[in-house]
C-alpha cells in the first residue's frame, strides 16, 4: 500500500512540475509576442514646420514619401471640390492614387470641369456640369499634379495633387503645417506650390516625439 502511495505521489509531483513549466512557457511566449508587436502608435512622430506660403491664394501641399511603401489603406471617403460662387472650393485638394475625387456643381449655373495632367499636358476629361447637384467622379491612377479649369468661367481654377503616400497635408496660408502620427524613418519631403520656384524636394529624417521641418532646401 505504501509503495502505491509513493508512486501516486511521484506522479502527482511530476504532473505539477510539468504544469508549472507549461505555464511559465506560455507566459514567456505571451511576453515575447507583446514585445514583437508594439501597440499601435508606438514610434510615431508629429511633424511640424513652415514651408512656402500660399501663392495666388493657393496654399502649399506637404507630402512625406516613405523610403518603403506604407501599408495604409486608401480612404473610402472621396476628396471633394465644389463649384460655387464661380469658384472651385477648395482650390487645392490632395488624393491618394486610387482614391475618388468628386466634383460637385453647387449652384444653378452652367459649369464644366476640364482636367489637365500638368506633367504631360494631356486633357484627362472635359465634361459639362449644367445642373445644380451634378457630380462627376475621377480616380487618379498615378501620382502627379492636375489642373482643374472651368472654360465657361476662365477665372475658375483648382489643383488636385495625387500621391501614393498617406502622409500629406495642405498647409495654412502662411505655410505652417502639422502632420501627426508619422512613423519614424527616412522620407522624401515634397512641397508643391503653384509657383514652381517655391516647390522643392529633399530627404528628411523623422524621429522622436516631434520633428520640425523648415522650407530650407
Amino acid at each position: 500500500m505504501n509503495s502505491m502511495i509513493r508512486v501516486s505521489h511521484a506522479r502527482d509531483t511530476r504532473w505539477a512540475r510539468h504544469t508549472a513549466l507549461a505555464l511559465v512557457g506560455m507566459i514567456a511566449l505571451a511576453l515575447s509576442l507583446g514585445v514583437a508587436q508594439p501597440a499601435i502608435g508606438s514610434g510615431e512622430t508629429e511633424v511640424v514646420g513652415t514651408v512656402s506660403a500660399a501663392s495666388r491664394g493657393f496654399p502649399s501641399v506637404v507630402i512625406l514619401e516613405p523610403a518603403s511603401p506604407a501599408r495604409v489603406p486608401i480612404s473610402s471617403e472621396p476628396a471633394k471640390i465644389n463649384q460655387v460662387g464661380k469658384s472651385f472650393t477648395p482650390g487645392v485638394v490632395v488624393a491618394r492614387v486610387g482614391q475618388v475625387v468628386e466634383f460637385h456643381n453647387g449652384e444653378s449655373l452652367l459649369h464644366n470641369v476640364h482636367m489637365i495632367n500638368l506633367d504631360s499636358g494631356d486633357t484627362l476629361f472635359n465634361i459639362a456640369m449644367p445642373v445644380v447637384g451634378m457630380v462627376h467622379r475621377f480616380t487618379p491612377e498615378e501620382p502627379g499634379v492636375y489642373a482643374v479649369l472651368c472654360d465657361v468661367h476662365p477665372e475658375m481654377e483648382a489643383y488636385v495633387i495625387a500621391t501614393n503616400s498617406p502622409y500629406y497635408t495642405v498647409a495654412a496660408e502662411d505655410g505652417s503645417f502639422e502632420l501627426p502620427e508619422v512613423p519614424s524613418g527616412s522620407y522624401t519631403l515634397r512641397v508643391w506650390n503653384v509657383k514652381e520656384s517655391r516647390s522643392f524636394a529633399r530627404e528628411v529624417q523623422v524621429a522622436g516625439p516631434t520633428t520640425e521641418i523648415s522650407s530650407g532646401r
